[in-house]
């Protein structure tokens, strides 16, 4: 039978029990304040959402970089290059043309070969012009250009807006998705300009 140990009627003595009972407590405190810790695991840091958003746009500006904007220079200076030979040959052509009657009237050695020959650059000159078509080609050239060049500043503002508050997570695949129009929007000019 498990008996019950008295109560304490003691109230003037002081209690002994707790007070040995905190110093070791105190002493086991101090030996392991002054102890070095172990350095805790490295505890991998999630990347903010801005870093999602910046990588998806460096990735996306790379694909534009290498792909649509070479093309829209190259429209670019194919379309300066047939607008400047329409001008030059449209030039020559003038003054040729308007040098034929000035010729014919002066007397002078070899004035027949001179005659010939400048109505054969008048004629040579008139049929590259009609054949080439320098300048509706260099329209079109500039037209498309000009398409290349609003899509790519559509992408810009699309991108430049920065990464969605309401869903971090929704930045990168906003950025993928303007870039997959901007390749679909280049992919329907190239086409329009080859069928015209």
């Amino acid at each position: 039978m498990r008996t019950r140990p008295a109560p304490d009627t003691s109230t003037s003595a002081p209690d002994t029990s707790t007070s040995a009972s905190k110093a070791p407590a105190s002493a086991s405190e101090a030996p392991a304040s002054e102890a070095p810790a172990p350095d805790p695991a490295p505890v991998p840091v999630p990347d903010p959402p801005g870093a999602a958003w910046a990588q998806a746009v460096a990735s996306c500006r790379g694909i534009v970089d290498a792909e649509v904007r070479p093309l829209r220079d190259r429209y670019r200076r194919r379309a300066s290059r047939h607008q400047l030979l329409y001008r030059l040959s449209g030039l020559a052509t003038l003054l040729l043309a308007v040098s034929l009657p000035l010729l014919a009237g002066l007397r002078f050695d070899h004035r027949d070969v001179a005659l010939s020959v400048v109505g054969v650059s008048v004629a040579v000159l008139t049929g590259l012009r009609e054949f080439y078509r320098w300048d509706e080609v260099g329209s079109r050239l500039r037209r498309t250009e000009n398409a290349l060049s609003d899509a790519l500043l559509r992408w810009e503002l699309a991108v430049s807006d920065g990464a969605p508050a309401v869903d971090p997570e929704q930045g990168p695949r906003a950025c993928y998705a303007a870039t997959e129009e901007l390749l679909t929007a280049v992919r329907a000019i190239r086409d329009a300009q080859a069928a015209s």
